[in-house]
């Protein structure tokens, strides 16, 4: 994981050298954000705050990850598979 020194943007990485059948869901906990930066994780389509993704973390299950009815699913399944996921600080000027 990469963050920009204003905690503006971020580059994260996940790689998974073996498959396993039936994985159970994990959670990527990342680290240096701006707790009260509500962030837009790419291409999840989501956006969450920076506390919350430094203590919950990204979700990697079917049941959540899954897109519901939109173009990105995550990629987990299989050997020597990865994602790539990019973080930008959302405006919150709508006071959410």
């Amino acid at each position: 994981m990469i963050v920009s020194r204003d905690q503006a943007e971020a580059v994260v990485g996940f790689y998974q050298i073996l498959g396993t059948p039936n994985p159970a869901y994990e959670r990527l906990v990342l680290t240096g954000l701006d707790p009260e930066k509500r962030y837009a994780v790419h291409p999840m389509q989501q956006e969450r705050y920076g506390d919350d993704l430094m203590a919950a973390g990204l979700i990697f299950a079917d049941d959540v990850t899954t897109d519901r009815g939109k173009d990105w699913t995550f990629n987990r399944h299989g050997d020597f598979t990865s994602n790539i996921f990019y973080l930008t600080s959302k405006n919150d000027s709508e006071g959410n």
